[in-house]
This record gives C-alpha cells, structure tokens and sequence, in this order.
C-alpha cells in the first residue's frame, strides 16, 4: 500500500510561488497541454511499515528542499505506446538562471523501455531539488520522443558537463530545436527551498501523510 505526501492544507498561496503551473512556462514553446508523467519518490518513510511513496501531481505535490527522499532518484515510467526512444529533462525553471534558461538538474537519453531505468545514456545524473530562494520552485520532468539515433547534441558552446551550471545560459528552445525533440509528457513539483520570509516564518511546512 503506498501513501500520498501532500501538501499539507494552507501551506502555500499562488503568492507565495513563482507560479502554480508548468504549463505556464511550456506555454511560450507551443509545448502545454500533454498527458501527465508518472513521477513518484519511493520509500519516504523508511521506517514505516507502509511504504510511503510521494507521487507527484504538479502543484499539489508541495514538498521542503530538506526532504530526504528528494536525494534519492525517482521512479519515472511510461506507457511504451507513448514513445519508442526516449529522452528525460529534469530541470528548475525558478532557479537564478531563468530568465536566461532553466537550471538543468539531470538528462538522460536513448531510453528505450518505458522507464528511466532503460536509458541506456546520463548525460547528467540526477541531481536533487537545492534551491535557497524562500518561494517555491518549480521543478518539472519532461519526457520527449527522441530520434531513432542515440546520443543528444549540447547546445551550441557547451558541454555535457556545462548544462545548467548557474549563471550560464542554457537555451531550451534551441536545445529542443537541434535534438528534434518532441514533448510526451510531463510533471512537476514544488519545492520550499531554505530562505526565510522576513518575518521569519517558512513559506511552506513539511507534508504530511494522508
């Protein structure tokens, strides 16, 4: 039996967030509007008898930056019918970087059996929700159908290793563009990160189990 964190009610009002929606950002790419990924943190409560996982259902998945379970890998699958190669983008649209690009936390490609398991290539391994702003970032998993031959170009001037550093622009229009990719599905989170309101109070609590 898997239980649902949530956020726990009140947390967090559309004021508190850079905004509640990722279709808001994948809007402006002709990209909003696709069927929901299957995201979900196994074994939150280690110590349970219950197995509690955290599936993700964009804003009301609202979790703290300090979580344990947001170090650890998710689950990700699809429906194989969905796409035949796959390419997985995780990334943070409210990190400093924006508006020059998202903050690009993980990507793997050549993922061929409707589960972040068969990628077969991590061009960047995940890296966990680390933002220090007091609003809640939105951080999105985007799966893309990927052209049959493996591997994914870098945007122009970079490398592997430069995608997403802080502070450099990562172009995800073009990124898009030059790899002809093309958005399946997707899913979000928000995430508290560690800054205080300057009242002092946190801007979301810590979830509960429902």
């Amino acid at each position: 039996v898997h239980a649902v964190l949530s956020a726990a009610p009140g947390a967090m009002t559309l004021a508190q967030t850079h905004s509640m929606s990722l279709d808001d950002y994948l809007r402006d790419f002709g990209l909003a509007n696709r069927p929901t990924l299957s995201v979900t943190y196994d074994d939150v409560a280690r110590d349970s008898t219950f197995g509690a996982a955290a599936v993700l259902h964009g804003e009301a998945s609202a979790y703290d930056v300090k979580s344990p379970f947001l170090r650890r890998t998710p689950t990700i699958t699809w429906p194989d019918a969905y796409v035949k190669n796959a390419a997985v983008l995780f990334i943070d649209l409210d990190a400093p970087s924006r508006p020059k690009g998202p903050y690009v936390h993980s990507l793997w490609a050549d993922c061929t059996g409707g589960a972040l398991t068969s990628c077969a290539t991590t061009l960047k391994k995940y890296l966990p929700p680390g933002n220090k702003a007091p609003l809640a970032n939105r951080y999105s998993f985007l799966l893309f159908a990927q052209p049959p031959s493996p591997g994914l170009k870098s945007p122009p001037g970079r490398s592997t290793e430069g995608f997403g550093k802080f502070g450099k622009p990562f172009d995800f229009k073009k990124f898009i563009e030059d790899n002809e990719l093309r958005l399946v599905s997707s899913n979000f989170m928000l995430v508290n990160g560690t800054g205080r309101h300057r009242r002092g109070r946190r801007l979301m609590s810590y979830n509960s189990l429902e």
